[in-house]
């Protein structure tokens, strides 16, 4: 019952105490107390005590004040009677018409809330706080007398740095220049041709690398440099642009020609810049959508910078054109004096058809005669190391086992070489898993094919050729897999 007393003394809307919900003692009135607050012993509120007093509420919500009641003055009249009855007790109240009123015993009032703390209390906190205030106010003296000294200080020797920065030249101090006049711009940056330059050969080399560069200097944003490279003529052909740049150059080293072809998303696109429908082969039936790029590349055999020369959108690319891509190719190049002496290509069956056509006859002759009459030298043919490690691991996890010079390959020996390590929970010095086994899924992995073909691995067949019995005609399979081994660091 005192607990909704409470409630609707406080008139809070929606307001439900809990057993943690405190009230402050300044709401109860003095009366409402037994040990009133403001002494040494806890203050004690009376058992029916309620609270009373809200002076931050608005006037609406607070009790309304106290009315005075009017006072009766009880006293003895004697009066005539017409029954004769004797004295009666009569009680007159005082008539509203008169001024007088009765004289009544002054109530005292009693202060409302906590005691006022007696000023020897108050005395030391309050000099504390003063102390506190003064120290506070001399450290924020110091302070704005130190800024005032390092601003002047830099007024001073702003001349002297602006001429430190323009000593910093180069790349440097374009770099400088453009953190200073773009660091407080949100839009509308402004970038010079050198940072530009800059820009463009970063992403070239790492877009990973260019994006953690942005989150430290001022740069511009990848899809500004994608726009600046829109107006670049690379339309799929030979790329002139490209050649005019190696010309520019002059580079008397000779050159490798890299052929080869790479898968494309099958989708046909609007150039925003022509407003033309691209993605349908560019050589051949020109109505399919194409599914490989031809890509063919220029990499200088002393080092230096590759260059991308030219690239065509197929769908499946016959050995014939793509003999005679290679030749154009070839003629086009040496009208720029441009050298090479080098064909390197993947080692499938339409690329040795291609290069049997041009004049060369792997394995028995790996180059042919250059078809321009300005270089009238050898092009020799080196096919991609990787790709026929790839091809030698294919073949022998495809056909199982074949006939060699000295003796049956088969690919079991392998399967139970991994079977043997996986049972002894070690393995033989190699890192053949059952994961080898399923390489048909994985046939792009260059590192599962040179992982089974490896020299450990052979090693590991020859001592158990040595110990084990199941093993014992293994020698053909670890001649093998030594001769594909030498052959690829070879081509390497």
């Amino acid at each position: 019952m005192r607990k909704e007393k409470w409630i609707s003394a406080v008139k809070r809307k929606g307001w439900t105490p809990s057993n943690s919900s405190v009230l402050c003692s300044a709401h109860f009135s003095r009366d409402s107390y037994c040990r009133p607050p403001g002494g040494q012993q806890r203050a004690l509120l009376k058992g029916g005590a309620v609270p009373s007093i809200f002076s931050s509420y608005p006037t609406y919500l607070q009790s309304p004040p106290a009315k005075t009641r009017r006072i009766l003055v009880r006293g003895d009249v004697a009066g005539p009677s017409s029954a004769g009855a004797d004295v009666a007790e009569q009680i007159s109240e005082i008539p509203e018409t008169t001024n007088e009123v009765a004289p009544a015993e002054p109530v005292e009032k009693k202060p409302r809330g906590r005691p006022p703390i007696p000023v020897k209390k108050q005395l030391p906190k309050l000099r504390k706080s003063v102390h506190a205030l003064r120290k506070q106010v001399l450290r924020l003296k110091r302070k704005a007398q130190i800024q005032k000294n390092v601003l002047a200080l830099l007024q001073k020797d702003s001349k002297i740095q602006q001429a430190q920065l323009d000593v910093i030249d180069g790349c440097l101090g374009e770099l400088v220049k453009n953190q200073a006049k773009n660091k407080a711009r949100k839009k509308r940056k402004e970038y010079s041709q050198k940072i530009k330059e800059f820009a463009l050969t970063i992403y070239y080399y790492s877009p990973k690398a260019y994006a953690y560069l942005r989150t430290v200097l001022e740069l511009p944003a990848s899809r500004s440099i994608r726009r600046w490279l829109e107006v670049v003529d690379c339309q799929p052909g030979f790329l002139s642009d490209v050649l005019s740049l190696i010309s520019e150059k002059q580079q008397d080293s000779p050159y490798s020609l890299v052929v080869d072809s790479m898968a494309i998303r099958k989708r046909l696109i609007v150039d925003r810049s022509t407003g033309n429908i691209q993605g349908h082969c560019t050589v051949g039936d020109t109505t399919k959508v194409a599914k490989e790029a031809l890509v063919f590349l220029l990499v200088p055999l002393l080092g230096g910078v590759r260059y991308p020369v030219g690239y065509f959108l197929v769908d499946k690319i016959d050995s014939d054109v793509q003999s005679q891509l290679i030749r154009q190719c070839l003629e086009w190049t040496a009208e720029s004096n441009i050298k090479i002496v080098n064909i390197t290509c993947d080692g499938c069956q339409s690329n040795m058809t291609t290069l049997k056509k041009l004049g060369a006859d792997i394995p028995h002759q790996n180059y042919f005669t250059h078809p321009s009459q300005q270089m009238h030298h050898k092009v020799f043919v080196t096919l991609d190391a990787v790709h026929m490690l790839k091809l030698a691991r294919n073949a022998l996890g495809s056909i199982r086992k074949f006939q060699s010079t000295d003796g049956l390959v088969e690919y079991r020996y392998l399967e139970d070489l991994i079977h043997l390590q996986e049972n002894m929970g070690l393995r033989l010095a190699n890192k053949l898993t059952k994961r080898h086994l399923k390489w048909t899924n994985m046939k792009m992995k260059v590192k599962l094919a040179a992982q089974m073909l490896s020299s450990s691995v052979a090693d590991a067949l020859e001592y158990l050729r040595k110990t084990d019995v199941k093993f014992k005609d293994a020698g053909p399979t670890i001649r093998f897999i030594r001769e594909v081994r030498i052959f690829a660091m070879l081509l390497i």
